[in-house]
């Protein structure tokens, strides 16, 4: 008998003893599930898969059209009306991903039209300079699809889309939390339809930072 009360004894004394370790035990799951949750919601977004820190940005410039002109004829291969827009993040401190497309505008060539758009895909390698500036570096792929009219039998007329390399690189520049700048220099390799050339972009846009 003394037994039995000895062993109830001690059993009402360890539940007594367990309920507030218990307590405690939850307190700390909940409080880490609670922290999981806000790191979650305070982890920088971005539009593109597998990446953070996201962006968005749009940059205007002068294109320039590396086709060859025809002799005999005038030519202008550069316009001042190209554009991009782009979203991009970080998958890594110093790399990261960007998606954009880019309209060229129209090189003339004596009675020829050439224009080209494209959506393009690259890879971004980030080099910090100081606090606010930062110079990067692009290489990717480019699909770009061209229209070339022509009142002269010297050239090919027609629509072309391919795929083709592209690569850049340029100077950016915090200018608040959620701000930036940009001064970029790109080229993309584009199918015209009487030959593949390269068509580069000038521009300074901004962009603004996902927080």
């Amino acid at each position: 008998m003394m037994l039995w009360k000895i062993a109830l004894k001690t059993a009402t004394l360890a539940a007594a003893l367990s309920l507030p370790a218990f307590a405690m035990a939850q307190d700390v799951v909940q409080s880490d599930r609670a922290k999981a949750i806000n790191a979650a919601e305070i982890k920088p977004r971005s539009w593109l898969p597998f990446t953070t820190h996201g962006y968005v940005g749009a940059s205007g410039g002068q294109s320039k059209y590396r086709v060859d002109c025809v002799a005999g004829f005038s030519c202008d291969r550069k316009d001042d009306g190209a554009f991009k827009v782009f979203t991009g993040g970080r998958f890594r401190n110093v790399f990261g991903l960007e998606l954009s497309y880019l309209n060229f505008g129209e090189a003339e060539r004596g009675g020829d039209n050439t224009e080209a758009q494209a959506v393009d895909l690259s890879v971004i390698g980030n080099l910090p300079l100081a606090k606010r500036f930062s110079l990067f570096g692009r290489v990717g792929a480019t699909y770009g699809w061209t229209r070339t009219r022509s009142e002269t039998p010297a050239l090919r007329t027609g629509k072309e889309d391919d795929v083709g390399l592209s690569y850049g690189g340029g100077l950016n520049v915090d200018i608040a939390d959620n701000w930036a700048v940009r001064a970029e220099w790109e080229r993309h390799r584009l199918k015209f339809a009487n030959e593949r050339a390269d068509a580069d972009l000038y521009s300074i846009g901004v962009a603004y930072k996902f927080r």
